[in-house]
């Protein structure tokens, strides 16, 4: 029996985020020409992607990922940038960092909604 294969992205920007194109129905049409079965949206400082995907779907904003009618599932996410204090660039500024996060609450009471 062959083993089935399945593709994943979890880091793709769409129009919120600074260097981002892609609305959500061209990601989703992305993702579905180039056989990935799961992905993110992991837009810069922002879960606006995702908000509007999971309202636009009826799905709970609490839930981790959502499967659309085309069969991708779409995991909650943002790139958060981080300012890490006690390292200074080269410039004596603080440094800063990307950090990944998936599966965000995206309800209105969640602190990441409000982080981001």
């Amino acid at each position: 029996m062959a083993e089935e294969i399945t593709r994943a992205d979890f880091h793709i920007h769409s129009k919120y985020s600074f260097d981002g194109v892609l609305t959500l129905k061209g990601i989703e049409k992305h993702c579905n020409q180039n056989d990935v079965s799961w992905c993110a949206v992991a837009d810069h400082n922002s879960l606006q992607a995702p908000i509007d995907l999971w309202q636009e779907n009826g799905a709970d904003t609490r839930t981790p990922y959502i499967t659309l009618d085309s069969g991708l599932n779409v995991v909650s996410g943002v790139e958060m940038t981080c300012r890490v204090l006690p390292v200074l660039n080269t410039k004596g500024n603080a440094s800063k960092i990307h950090l990944l996060v998936y599966g965000a609450d995206l309800s209105p009471e969640s602190p990441m909604v409000r982080l981001a």
